[in-house]
Order: C-alpha cells, then sequence, then structure tokens
C-alpha cells in the first residue's frame, strides 16, 4: 500500500489492485488515499509530474517475483506479459489476462508461450 496525494485541481483516477483484480480509484484534489496502485506509465508520468505524490510502497508492490511472470498494464486497456521487468508478450486486452495470477507454473508459460511478442 502507499499514500498517493492529489496535488492537482482536477479528480484523479488511479488504477489499483483488489486481490488480483485491478479497479479504478477516484482521488479529489489535496485528497490523500491509502492504494495499492499499479504502476501504469500514466500514473509513473503523473508522479514525474508532481500531479501525484506517493509515500510508501508503491514500487515493493509493483514488481514482479524475480524470475516470475507478472500482468503489467501498458496504458488505455492494453496489459502485457512480463517476466523480470521484460516484455514477453504481445499487447493483450484485460479479459484475456483475467486469472493469469491464478494459473500455475505450466499454465503461464503455455499462455505466454502462445501469446509470445513478435520479433
Amino acid at each position: 500500500m502507499a499514500q498517493v496525494t492529489n496535488n492537482s485541481q482536477a479528480v484523479r483516477v488511479i488504477n489499483a489492485k483488489n486481490g488480483d483484480r485491478v479497479v479504478q480509484v477516484s482521488i479529489a484534489p489535496g485528497q490523500t488515499k491509502d492504494i495499492d496502485v499499479v504502476e501504469t506509465k500514466v500514473f509513473k508520468s503523473a508522479v514525474e509530474a508532481g500531479v501525484l505524490s506517493v509515500k510508501g510502497g508503491a514500487k515493493a508492490s509493483s514488481s514482479p517475483p524475480a524470475g516470475g511472470y507478472a500482468v503489467t498494464e501498458k496504458g488505455s486497456g492494453w496489459f502485457a506479459i512480463t517476466q523480470d521487468g521484460k516484455e514477453v508478450t504481445k499487447g493483450l486486452r484485460k479479459d484475456a489476462v483475467d486469472g493469469f495470477a491464478k494459473m500455475n507454473d505450466e499454465q503461464k508459460a503455455a499462455f505466454v508461450q502462445a501469446n509470445k511478442a513478435e520479433a
């Protein structure tokens, strides 16, 4: 969990983890919320620009386990599977990656092989 503060004058919507699902959380101007953040490119850009400030474990919660697969949001509803921080699949929609976290290692490897990124 991380404390995310909205420093802008507009409501911001942040992607957050809720179990194995990604949900959207609204943060009003000046408001701070404890969120298990999904670090998208848009989120990282907002933090770098100072629109959002983060205290706590946002970095730790988004890091995939070493050697393991993780679902990463690329933005605009597109996702990819990463291994050690490197994309190993083509862009996938949310419905394609739902349930990936519940698969065993053999199923994950087969899923990645079937959706391999083109070279």
